[in-house]
């Protein structure tokens, strides 16, 4: 075939298709009240869509709702485990500043829910600053850039904090041993 006899093939017959690309549409029948009508046809006039061009519209708009409300809800799971950890967090701190409070040197502290709650609370409040909406997912800040000289002095550091922490824990551990021994 030629250039020619292309151009003179018949075309289909009708109108060309308006969504050629999403292959053959379908017609669906279905009922509607009156107020819903008016609805639709008040809203056809608005957009400049057809009757049917306007359903589909809706109907993809409803399903793309759905799948929204889905991602919502994931991420507002999300965003409450992320509080939940921080809560309990906060609920390791308050036992432990209850715990410094108390001056004996007791074996064992009793401390009722409530007054644990409440200082895990006052915990959680004195994190935030205030300004900040409770729901909004938190951020971290950016890392400052330091130089190799600066890692490595926080590196050393790091180091001997650690050291010394450790050398605490061991003597802790020596002090629990002997009151217990003298204690038994």
């Amino acid at each position: 075939m030629t250039d020619h006899d292309q151009s003179q093939q018949k075309r289909p017959p009708g109108r060309p298709p308006k969504y050629a690309g999403e292959g053959k549409r379908q017609n669906f029948s279905f009922r509607i009240t009156p107020a819903v009508r008016e609805r639709l046809i008040a809203a056809v006039r608005e957009s400049g869509r057809s009757l049917s061009e306007e359903i589909e519209f809706r109907i993809g708009r409803d399903l793309n709702w759905e799948q929204t409300k889905g991602d919502i809800d994931k991420m507002l799971a999300e965003a409450t485990a992320i509080r939940s950890d921080a809560y309990v967090h906060a609920l390791r701190a308050a036992a432990l500043l209850i715990l410094r409070d108390i001056e004996a040197r007791p074996r064992r502290v009793v401390i009722d829910l409530d007054t644990l709650l409440a200082e895990a609370d006052g915990v959680m409040r004195a994190l935030r600053s205030g300004f900040v909406d409770d729901r909004e997912q938190p951020t971290k800040p950016p890392a400052p850039r330091r130089s190799k000289a600066d890692e490595q002095a926080l590196a050393q550091k790091a180091q001997g904090e650690l050291e010394s922490l450790r050398r605490q824990l061991a003597d802790a551990e020596r002090r629990t041993q002997a009151a217990e021994k003298k204690s038994a």
